[in-house]
């Protein structure tokens, strides 16, 4: 079974499942790890993640690395697409990512990702689904520093094909 923190701690309380997810997303996303990523809000409606001013998130002039910031926009988007498709049934894989850069990112930001009114579902001529998301990273005084738009393929772990070992 793929890794599913998401799944796996769904009958958590809120309260408690902020902090279990945080560490196992940390552990299981590896390279996120030192970014100071941390999920602020985690519904199925609305994820918020709150980045911390670290030392591998800087750029060469102090605010967040360009980089860092599509990670932060990327991020979120992710685990909202994850609480729809769940990893154990769903491979889901980004296939856009583009980033408009508004200010330099300093001090502790945030980046924020609603569900669509309404999730599009599978149609019978196609094994896979495409749903595009729009993320906003604002700074502590709400101040727009980027918006990012991804875009994620959705298939079926049984329609994925794998190449021969």
């Amino acid at each position: 079974m793929p890794f599913d923190p998401v799944s796996q701690t769904k009958h958590l309380s809120p309260k408690l499942r902020l902090p279990v997810l945080n560490t196992l997303l940390t552990i299981g996303i590896p390279f996120n790890k030192g970014l100071g990523l941390r999920l602020y809000e985690f519904t199925e409606k609305k994820v918020v993640v709150k980045s911390l001013p670290k030392r591998r998130r800087r750029n060469h002039v102090g605010g967040a690395h360009a980089c860092a910031l599509a990670l932060l926009g990327e991020y979120p988007a992710g685990l909202l697409v994850a609480q729809q498709f769940p990893f154990s049934d769903y491979r889901i894989i980004i296939g856009e990512l583009k980033v408009e850069y508004e200010k330099q990112g300093r001090g502790i930001l945030f980046s924020e990702v609603e569900a669509p009114a309404s999730w599009p579902d599978f149609d019978e001529q196609s094994d896979d689904l495409w749903i595009p998301l729009k993320t906003t990273i604002y700074n502590e005084k709400r101040e727009i520093v980027a918006r990012v738009e991804t875009r994620w393929q959705i298939k079926p772990w049984s329609k994925v094909r794998k190449k021969p070992s």
